[in-house]
Formats: C-alpha cells, sequence, structure tokens
C-alpha cells in the first residue's frame, strides 16, 4: 500500500541533525554572559596587562600568572548560570584558587616529591611567620609569591564578578589601574609606556559596558539595536581613546607647590615611612629595579644577591681628610643581614655646634664641603659631626634595658656578668628577708647593689609570684651615633659645608688602648646569635694565633680578608634560606662585594671580643689634585667595619680587596680658598655657596627641593604624571557617577527622572518628605521654582501615568523635561554656593 504524501510536505526543507561540534558550541553559549564575548576578551587584556607588569618587574618567581589571571575571570564567567547561592561560589573559587596557588608555589621548590615540598613549605612559611612577628629580617621569598599569587586571583575573579554580575566595570578599572600604578613606582620609566596600553583598554572597556547597557535599555522599551551599531561605537570608542592618550602626553607640565603642601605631605608620609622600613625588613632582598639616584641606606640591610651600581657621580667633596662619607651604622647582627637599633633623635640647627668628642684622644678638625647631584635628604658625614650649614637630624642608639627577674631561686643566664652576680645577690636577699620586698628599704637595698653603668627603673609583679626588677644601662659619655639625615630634602647641587672630627691616631696609640670597654659598647657590639656556627670561631682563632692587642687582631683579620682566597665581585647569589650570611661567604662561596667582607670582619671582631660595627656609605671617591675635590660614583657606595678603641672612639678598617687601606693621615697640600686646615669656621663664618639664598621655597614659589629633579623626589616631571593625573581624575569622576546612578538599575524611564529631581532638589534645598506623595512634591517644587512647573508637572505626571494607568509612560519629551530641570536647578545650587561663601567671607 502506497502511503500518500501532500506536495507541501515533500517540498518542506528537511531538519539537519546536530553534529557534536554544533552541539558543543550552543551549550557553550549556555554559559556566555548576556553582556557578550566581546566586553570578556577586552576585560581579559586589561588584566594581562597587571599581571605583564608583575612579570617584567621581576620582584619574585611568579609561576602560573597568566594561567592563574585567565582560570579566574573565567569562573564567574560560567558560574553565572550556576543556581547557587553567591557566597557558596566565593567559598568554591577560593577553594580552587587556594589550589592554583599551592601548586604553582610549589613548583619552586626542586628535586623533592610531593609531601616533603608540602612539609619544606610549611616549615618556611612558619619561619617566615616568626620572622615577621619579631624584628628579624627575612630572605626568603616564596611568602610573596604566594601574596602575589593570590592577589592575580582575587584581581581576576573580583573584576571579572563585578563585570558580569553587576554590570560594573569601574571596579576592574579601580583595582587593575591601583595594580598598575604601584608596579610601575617601582620600576624604571621606560616601562611606563605600559600604563598607555593599560588605559587604552580600560576607556574601550567603559565605552564598550556602556554601549551594551544602553543596548538593554532600549531593549526594555522596544527600540531595535542592530549587532553593527555596536562595533561602529567601539570603533569610535578606539580612536577617541588614542586621541585621549596622544594629547594628554602632550600637554606640557610644570609644578608648582607651596611650602605649607611640601610640609603637609612630609607629615602625612611619616606613617607610610613605618610601613617602608617593615617591607624593607621582610622584602629586602626583592631586587631593585627603579634607576635610583644614590643608594639608600634604611635601617635593615639584608644580605641580597647580585647588585649594580652606575658610573655616575653623586657626591662632590672637598676635605683635607681622604675620609669614608658614612650615612648609617649598623649594630644587631642576624644570620639573615643587619639591623640598626633603636634610636632616639638629636636634631641640630643649621651653624650650630655639636661636641661628641669629649675625652677622645688624637682627633683634629677638619673642614669639609659635600654637594649632591640628587635632591636629597640624607646626610653623609665625615667624621664626629661638630657643625654644619644645614640643619641636621643625628639618631643615637638607645642603652639597653633588663629585666631581672626575681624570687624564683634561677639565674638568667641571657644577662650580663656583673647583673647576673646582682640578681644572686638580691635572691639571697630575699631568702633571709621573705618580706624584704614590701619594705621601704628594698629600693635601697637595690641601689646599693647595682653594678655601675645601670639605673634603677622600677619593680614589677609577675602573675607567677616572681617580682621583675626593671633597669637600664646608663648612656656613654659621648653619644653614640649611627644615623645621619637633613632634616628636610635639599635640592640638586646644593653645597654643605662642616666641619667634623676626625682621628689621625697612629697604630702605636691604638695598640696601647687597652681592652676596658663601657657596658654600652659591649651591650651593643659585641652581640652575635646564640647559635653562630663554630667554625667562624675557629677562623678567628686561627688568624689572629699569637696577636695579643685588639688593633693587631683587627690588621689580621682584614689582611685574611684581602688577601686572594676571597674574590669580590657584584654578581653572586644570595645566601641559602637557613644558612648564615657570614658563614656561607667566608666557607662556601669566598666571594662577594663589600657588605660580606665587612660583615665578615664584623662578626670575626665581635668573636674575639673586640667591639665592632658594620658602616654604610661611600668610600673616598677619586681625588683630583688640580680641582682640589673628590668624585664619589654610585659604584663608590660602600661598607666598611669600624671598630672601638676605648679613648680613641670608632676607627675604619677596609677588610675589601677592591678598595684601598684606609689612611689616617691629612692631605699634604695647599689648602684651597674654601677648605681651611689651620682652623674651623666660626659661628656665621662660613662661606655661602650661591646657592644658600635659594633654600627656601617661598608660600606660593615654583618647587625647587622638594618637588623637583630627579630620584627620590616626590614628585617626578616623568610620563607618569600625566597618567597618574589622568587617572585620578578617571577614578574620582566615575566614583561620583556611580554613587549618581546608585539605585537607578531596573528602573523605568519615569521612576529614574522622578529620583533624579527628587535627589537634584534635596542639593537645591527642597528635599522630599518620606510622607510626602509625588503629586505633592511636585507641588512644592513648582512653587518654588515657577519657571520649569510645566516640566515638573510633566514627569511627576508621567510617573502617575505609569503606576495609575496602562499607558506607556516612555517619551523623549521627558529627556528634554529633565535637561531642562537639571540645568536651572544646578544654576540655583551653584548661586546659593557662591552666596554661602561670599557671606562667610564677610563674618
Amino acid at each position: 500500500m502506497i502511503k500518500e504524501v501532500r506536495i507541501s510536505e515533500l517540498l518542506k526543507p528537511r531538519q539537519s541533525t546536530p553534529t557534536r561540534w554544533a552541539n558543543a558550541v550552543t551549550n557553550l553559549k549556555t554559559f556566555m554572559p548576556e553582556q557578550g564575548i566581546t566586553l570578556y576578551v577586552l576585560l581579559l587584556l586589561s588584566l594581562i596587562c597587571t599581571a605583564n607588569i608583575v612579570v617584567l618587574g621581576n620582584w619574585v618567581d611568579t609561576p602560573g600568572i597568566y594561567t592563574m589571571i585567565l582560570i579566574s575571570s573565567l569562573f564567574p564567567l560560567f558560574s553565572h548560570q550556576i543556581k547557587l547561592n553567591p557566597i557558596l561560589i566565593h567559598l568554591i573559587s577560593f577553594l580552587i584558587g587556594t589550589i592554583l596557588v599551592l601548586y604553582n608555589t610549589l613548583t619552586l621548590i626542586e628535586n623533592l616529591p610531593l609531601d616533603e615540598k608540602l612539609s619544606e613549605l610549611k616549615l618556611r612559611l612558619a619561619y617566615w611567620y616568626e620572622i615577621a612577628t619579631t624584628d628579624g629580617i627575612s630572605t626568603d621569598l616564596i611568602p610573596y609569591t604566594i601574596f602575589l599569587l593570590s592577589l592575580t586571583w582575587i584581581l581576576g575573579y573580583t573584576s571579572s564578578w563585578f563585570t558580569f554580575r553587576h554590570n560594573n566595570i569601574w571596579i576592574s578599572v579601580v583595582l587593575n589601574g591601583v595594580s598598575i600604578l604601584t608596579c610601575l613606582s617601582l620600576l624604571p620609566e621606560q616601562y611606563s609606556s605600559r600604563f598607555y596600553l593599560y588605559a587604552f583598554t580600560a576607556m574601550i572597556l567603559i565605552t564598550h559596558i556602556t554601549t551594551v547597557k544602553q543596548r538593554g535599555e532600549w531593549s526594555k522599551n522596544g527600540t531595535s539595536f542592530n549587532n553593527l551599531d555596536g562595533w561602529l561605537t567601539l570603533n569610535s570608542a578606539i580612536w577617541y581613546s588614542i586621541a585621549i592618550l596622544v594629547v594628554s602626553t602632550a600637554i606640557p607640565l610644570k609644578i608648582y607647590v607651596s611650602r605649607p603642601v611640601a610640609d603637609t605631605w612630609k607629615a602625612a608620609r611619616e606613617p607610610v615611612a613605618v610601613i617602608e622600613n617593615e617591607f624593607a625588613r621582610l622584602l629586602g632582598s626583592v631586587p631593585s629595579r627603579t634607576q635610583q639616584n644614590g643608594r639608600g641606606f634604611g635601617k635593615f640591610l639584608p644580605f641580597i644577591g647580585s647588585i649594580s651600581f652606575r658610573e655616575e657621580a653623586v657626591l662632590i667633596t672637598k676635605s683635607d681628610y681622604p675620609n669614608y662619607w658614612i650615612s648609617r651604622t649598623y649594630n644587631t647582627y642576624t644570620h639573615e643581614g643587619w639591623i640598626s637599633g633603636e634610636t632616639h633623635i638629636i636634631d641640630l640647627d643649621k651653624y650650630s655646634k655639636f661636641d661628641n668628642t669629649s675625652g677622645l684622644q688624637s682627633t683634629k678638625l677638619a673642614s669639609q664641603r659635600i654637594e649632591m647631584s640628587f635632591p636629597s635628604d640624607q646626610f653623609f658625614a665625615g667624621g664626629n659631626i661638630s657643625s654644619v650649614s644645614e640643619s641636621i637630624s643625628l639618631e643615637s642608639l638607645k642603652p639597653k634595658t633588663f629585666e631581672v627577674e626575681v624570687g624564683d631561686d634561677n639565674i638568667d643566664g641571657y644577662l650580663p656578668s656583673d647583673l647576673q652576680q646582682f640578681e644572686l645577690d638580691v635572691e639571697k636577699f630575699l631568702q633571709e628577708f621573705p618580706a624584704g620586698i614590701r619594705n621601704n628599704n628594698f629600693e635601697e637595698f637595690l641601689l646599693s647593689q647595682l653594678p655601675n653603668e645601670y639605673k634603677y627603673i622600677n619593680t614589677s609583679s609577675n602573675n607567677n609570684g616572681t617580682e621583675k626588677i626593671n633597669l637600664t644601662r646608663t648612656a656613654p659619655l659621648n653619644l653614640d651615633i649611627v644615623n645621619w639625615k637633613l632634616a628636610r630634602q635639599i635640592p640638586a647641587n646644593k653645597q654643605l659645608m662642616m666641619v667634623s672630627s676626625v682621628s689621625v691616631s697612629s697604630p702605636e696609640e691604638l695598640r696601647t688602648s687597652g681592652q676596658t670597654y663601657h657596658g654600652f659598647i659591649q651591650d651593643h657590639y659585641l652581640q652575635l646569635p646564640e647559635d653562630m656556627p663554630r667554625r667562624i670561631d675557629d677562623l678567628t682563632a686561627q688568624v689572629t694565633s699569637g696577636k695579643t692587642n685588639p688593633y693587631d687582631k683587627a690588621v689580621a683579620i682584614e689582611e685574611h680578608l684581602r688577601q686572594g682566597e676571597y674574590q669580590y665581585s657584584h654578581k653572586i647569589s644570595k645566601p641559602p634560606i637557613g644558612a648564615d650570611g657570614v658563614d656561607h661567604f667566608l666557607f662556601t662561596t669566598r666571594t662577594g662585594y663589600s657588605d660580606y667582607f665587612a660583615s665578615a670582619m664584623t662578626v670575626m671582631l665581635r668573636t674575639a671580643g673586640i667591639p665592632a660595627r658594620l658602616a654604610t656609605g661611600y668610600s673616598a671617591g677619586t681625588y683630583s689634585p688640580g680641582k682640589d675635590s673628590s668624585t664619589i660614583k654610585d659604584s663608590d657606595s660602600h661598607g666598611w667595619v669600624q671598630v672601638y678603641f676605648p679613648n680613641y672612639g670608632w676607627i675604619d678598617f677596609e677588610p675589601t680587596p677592591n678598595w684601598s687601606k684606609y689612611s689616617r693621615l691629612h692631605r699634604e697640600k695647599t689648602p684651597s680658598s674654601l677648605i681651611r686646615s689651620g682652623g674651623v669656621y666660626e659661628d656665621g663664618d662660613y662661606p655661602k655657596p650661591p646657592d644658600d639664598f635659594y633654600d627656601d621655597l617661598g608660600p606660593e614659589g615654583e618647587a625647587g627641593g622638594i618637588f623637583t629633579g630627579n630620584g627620590n623626589s616626590i614628585l617626578k616631571k616623568s610620563i607618569l604624571l600625566p597618567l597618574s593625573i589622568i587617572f585620578s581624575f578617571v577614578v574620582l569622576s566615575s566614583a561620583l557617577i556611580t554613587f549618581w546612578q546608585y539605585g537607578l538599575s531596573g528602573l523605568s524611564q519615569a521612576e529614574k527622572l522622578t529620583t533624579k529631581m527628587y535627589r537634584v532638589g534635596a542639593l537645591a534645598g527642597t528635599s522630599k518628605n518620606k510622607y510626602q506623595t509625588i503629586g505633592e512634591f511636585s507641588s512644592i517644587l513648582s512653587t518654588r521654582y515657577p519657571s520649569i512647573h510645566i516640566e515638573i508637572y510633566t514627569i511627576a505626571d508621567a510617573l502617575m501615568k505609569e503606576k495609575y494607568s496602562t499607558q506607556s509612560p516612555y517619551s523623549e519629551n521627558l529627556d528634554d523635561c529633565w535637561k531642562t530641570i537639571r540645568n536651572y536647578l544646578w544654576r540655583e545650587i551653584a548661586g546659593r554656593s557662591f552666596k554661602w561663601s561670599q557671606k562667610n567671607e564677610t563674618r
């Protein structure tokens, strides 16, 4: 039997069976956001810009950073179709991010099975945390790899979440912008072009998401939108963005700043300076990528790897004495580097006299001049400062404090030997008179038994029934200055005059100086970690064998390090995690630069019971007899050793083989008209350099000392400045726009315009009472502003029709009405503000 088929069915096209590829594409489209894939591509480009800056900086290893950007930005994209609580989605994202961060970090620990890698990572993080919560120095960079990778995941996830879940691109723009500007501030200026790429993608992102939002509004109101229109808008945005970037870089800038602004900036930066010190302590081994003028000498000096210097002059000096120029000294040694101890500040006005050489023998006054080629607040001393032509701040090392716990019949082994005897005497007293600590004569007893060079503070009770006697070491006759700084940042090439006391002691004098050290010197300059490697002691004993006085021992150690067994090089690897820096240098690499040579000599001297410290600054540079001056280059940045000799103070030694041995003899030459060997300048008798009258900024003068020049200047005439200004303006504008648009999403045209009318009316002085209807409010507003009463009633009627009738209230006329109301009310607001300011001025 033949089945009849209609002709219409035969002509009907057959439906093809979907292929696997077509099914995959269809399934993939279900996960695509309604904003379109173009928006995601643009967002991903902006995120890659940020990740690329981090990779270029190469501060720490960041394995898998691009993969993390991709996955973190895709996760919110695909999870928007999953009907889960947002908090649960965030937790899942956190778990995935943690696993990826851990996986990528473990790739840095090589040649170990997975379980041992995890154990190693746990130990290193625990050790880092211990250092971070104390006063130690960290050179382990794995915690910062974890930190940067975690920030990468958070950046990608947060940017994508707010973009596709909330149609808010500004979170991504701000977070990426801040990240890029932060990274660029730590990179040389040639990398600043990366900000152009980011700014370009950010502008296109903003334009595109604005188009997407508008398209959604038009769809709600029945207006058709051709995809070609979207691409034409994007094309226009690209050219518009390029034009803005070209114009912004072509605008000439000249920075003006007043002295109050400079002082305010300095005061505001004080908390930041504290944070910077902490970063220096924990991130000291991160290589610097900026082209700084001159080396900075902070509170922490970790053992790091390779360093590089430029052959540019940083200092021009004149002095009858071929001295080193010291900036900071370090007293506390750790396995990872050096720490400069707690200090108190001594402020010296310019030209004031300061005598810190009481009781010191074989000293001579030298008049000196120094000129820095860059703006700076650093100061470089050429000896014991007596007077300076600029106000300076000196940091004097604080005496140590001690806590003697009595009543437990135990002797605290960490105390100095004289305090251990003191504790023993107090314990005996308490055994004989158990209630004696509560008697009035107990403090008299303490004072009678207290060793010399200690000061009694108080006695306090512990929870365990014992008593704690608090003592402090008395300061020596001369203050122990460990840091020198100018009271303000001075401009480049400003000449500083100073008078310094320098040592001209002979080897014979130093050999007979004795070994009677003040307790303050022993507390700070014999300190070493308890777990120092034993072989350093053995090497010291071998090198100093047969030497009977501190000077000959110091010379023996100096000569041992200067001989060919140790090599000088800037290109080295930092000591391994957990190794002692000096031990690694002396017995493993035998290669390093001045910081390593000086550290080795200082530690060996302390091992031998000789007080010593590490000094940093600049060497004497290259002396030119014809110009009677020395040129000091960036490559003359240096670390050396100072050894303490009773009655002579701190004496310089040079253990680094690439530098000549230190001389304590004055130059044999005819004194210049500027440098007078025979005496010192009296108060006000300094020959003033030409720029001395340019020192201070006027109330509205051009920035000369604080805001000009290169290097450490606060504001630089660089490519980053116009970009930062533009970015700040964009961020501020974006914040205001976001605040203004808050609560308007999803409202109809009439509702939006009515809400805006409420807000502007409130700014103009007519707020809507929560009990008022729209009709009542519009009546009040129309009465106050009769010139726009028609427009006010038009918008109010549109809202009422929408709420209480079936008519469509959308009309282009409503937008025109709102523009009229907005412009009129803003003029009223401006007029009221002007009248208010005038009224205040007349009071």
